[in-house]
């Protein structure tokens, strides 16, 4: 059986620790980024089912522009975030 594939986007390291664990606890299979750009490379490598994005991380708008980028590029639009 397959597992479901989370990607989490998040520039605080111990949030994405804790999240990591009860996902994976749950039969998730979880990858990580502590910002958009390794998000963006993760995105293409590891395919994710539903993808948890920070949106205020460095910046009060990196989260919503990676959103906007991601969004308008028609291999990822159908990704639910």
């Amino acid at each position: 059986m397959n597992k479901n594939k989370i990607l989490i986007i998040d520039d605080d390291a111990d949030l994405l620790a804790s999240t990591k664990l009860f996902l994976e606890s749950n039969n998730f299979e979880i990858e990580t980024a502590i910002n958009s750009t390794i998000g963006l490379g993760l995105i293409k490598s590891f395919h994710p089912d539903l993808i948890i994005l920070d949106i205020m991380m460095d910046t009060n708008l990196e989260g919503f522009n990676f959103l906007n980028e991601l969004k308008s590029v028609d291999a990822f639009k159908e990704i639910p975030v």
